[in-house]
């Protein structure tokens, strides 16, 4: 789910947390959970919308998440 999240915000899209949270199917909690760890930054712009943005953190997390999903995946198929 962390990944989802994570590409979704990569995209640079401004939009509401729960449009986010539609588009990508994770709690909003777990939106602000990843700016608290400092994954993802948020900045608001006008009428309660929001720009997410990947921390430097945040791509070295998700390629973390990216090399785990592919050691996992070819372990299965071996």
């Amino acid at each position: 789910m962390e990944l989802n999240l994570f590409t979704a915000v990569e995209q640079g899209e401004v939009m509401t947390q729960v449009a986010l949270k539609q588009q990508v199917g994770v709690s909003v909690g777990l939106v602000k959970r990843a700016v608290n760890k400092g994954y993802v930054k948020a900045c608001q712009v006008p009428y309660r919308r929001y720009a997410y943005y990947l921390t430097p953190q945040g791509f070295w997390e998700k390629n973390r998440l990216v090399a785990k999903y592919l050691e996992t995946s070819l372990s299965f198929f071996r």
